[in-house]
């Protein structure tokens, strides 16, 4: 049987209508990209990603992706398949995408005593969202695959 702490339950009963929506669009959307990085060439995974709504971006202040990124984090916590950066990055571009906030996505790489490590990350106007700038400047970046241009 599921056990969800006191807390968690007097959470999610707080949660308005919006932030309902947001987060069922953000599991649907974890979901369909984590399948899709399976199955489909990244080529087109890059354009379902950016899935231009508007020609014109009408916010790209790293504050507008902010509460978008913090949901994306959370539902994927809470998800049955494990979300990378990689799957949670692509569904944040479509996201912002979605309310015409442009955006980029970053991947870098850096070596470890364990090996190779990649990551990827959203930027808006040069900030990026949810991750440390001191932890970033430990990748090198290998280019920016995604300019939403919405």
């Amino acid at each position: 049987m599921l056990k969800l702490p006191l807390g968690k339950l007097k959470r999610l009963r707080q949660f308005t209508l919006t932030e309902w929506a947001l987060s069922l669009e953000a599991w649907w959307a974890l979901l369909g990209f984590n399948l899709l990085i399976r199955f489909v060439p990244f080529d087109r995974i890059v354009r379902v990603s950016q899935n231009n709504v508007d020609v014109h971006p009408t916010q790209s202040e790293p504050g507008g992706g902010k509460s978008i990124y913090e949901v994306i984090e959370r539902v994927s916590r809470l998800h049955f398949l494990k979300m990378t950066c990689l799957v949670r990055s692509l569904t944040l571009s479509w996201m912002l995408s979605r309310r015409s906030i442009q955006s980029y996505l970053k991947i870098g790489a850096r070596k470890t005593l364990s090996g190779l490590k990649i990551h990827a990350w959203i930027e808006i106007s040069g900030h990026s969202l949810g991750e440390e700038r001191m932890m970033l400047q430990h990748f090198a970046r290998l280019t920016s695959f995604i300019e939403n241009k919405t």
